[in-house]
């Protein structure tokens, strides 16, 4: 039988786990934590987020609602319980969670960035600043905050605001990954992409595993006239996120680029399969646009007829 503070050492060797990305070991501890103390709504509530990370959501619910009959005052509980319908697109859920959480826990700041991502989600940036605001006055060295701040105003267009807010994030936390990221982006959308490539390298040194991290420093490689490494780092993407499609259709700029038309197909073919008939659609759009002599409507269907112009215009310098 293990003893009260083998049950911790379980807890804290989950947390472990679950920080280093590996739920399913961070639940079997847990687990087993709680084989020794089935009453703590600690364990538990730990267990139910193991279990979100798993996308075990029916085992997570259990455990998340056992935590609240244990303990129905526990801000965390409502927080886990709000990430769990977030996870499952059950945005209402998931508000009414976080704000059944501030009612017992009025100062819980991760409850604020809760409903901060459910209104990201519902296209509100200024709503969500609104959350992440309140965040601030409550923990004024909340680095995600920060950088969550960075990417609402960022999604308003003030980039110089949100570069404001990145600079905090890092120099809160100078390992937060998604900050480099994002400051790499901002970089990026402000034509400076030898600034947003040193920011990308941070990030993927960090985060080696974000394959939008490396589709935006393929973008980046793209701008600086260097094909066959915007390539590399975009066919890493594709491994990291195989239904990716704007890396897809990044990739055959850069396969055109390199002189390699079928190559540049067989990327856009990609981009189709993983996104359908908009993505033909757009591409059909752009072949009116751009391809003389081409007279197709905008049908979303990939036939022959789309299939020969694409190759005519990967074929054609100027399209």
């Amino acid at each position: 039988e293990l003893a009260p503070q083998e049950a911790d050492l379980l807890n804290l060797r989950g947390i472990s786990h679950r920080r280093t990305g590996a739920p399913e070991r961070a639940i079997r501890d847990y687990t087993r934590a709680l084989e020794q103390d089935p009453v703590s709504d600690l364990y538990l509530r730990n267990r139910a987020a193991a279990r979100i990370d798993a996308g075990q959501f029916d085992q997570a619910l259990t455990d998340i609602e056992d935590a609240l009959v244990l303990n129905p005052n526990n801000g965390e509980a409502y927080n886990i319980l709000g990430d769990l319908h977030h996870a499952q697109d059950q945005l209402e859920s998931a508000e009414a969670a976080y704000l059944a959480g501030l009612e017992v826990a009025p100062f819980h700041a991760l409850l604020y960035i809760g409903l901060s991502n459910i209104e990201m989600d519902r296209k509100n940036p200024r709503r969500a600043i609104t959350y992440l605001d309140q965040v601030l006055k409550l923990a004024p060295g909340h680095a995600v905050a920060y950088r969550k701040r960075a990417v609402a105003k960022a999604t308003l267009g003030d980039r110089n605001a949100a570069l404001e807010d990145t600079n905090a994030a890092l120099r809160i936390d100078p390992d937060l990954a998604d900050a480099y990221a994002d400051r790499g982006v901002i970089y990026l959308l402000s034509d400076l992409p030898e600034l947003a490539i040193r920011d990308l390298n941070a990030a993927i040194e960090r985060a080696p595993e974000n394959g939008n991290t490396w589709y935006n420093r393929g973008r980046a490689r793209l701008k600086l006239n260097d094909p066959a490494a915007a390539a590399s780092d975009l066919e890493t993407a594709l491994r990291l996120a195989p239904d990716h499609v704007q890396a897809f259709l990044s990739l055959a700029d850069a396969r055109k680029n390199l002189g390699e038309p079928q190559a540049a197909l067989a990327a856009l073919e990609g981009a189709i399969a993983a996104g359908g008939a908009p993505v033909v659609s757009m591409l059909q759009a752009y072949l009116k646009s751009s391809l003389r002599g081409y007279g197709g409507a905008e049908t979303g269907v990939y036939d022959a007829a789309t299939r020969d112009a694409l190759i005519a215009c990967l074929n054609t310098p100027s399209c």
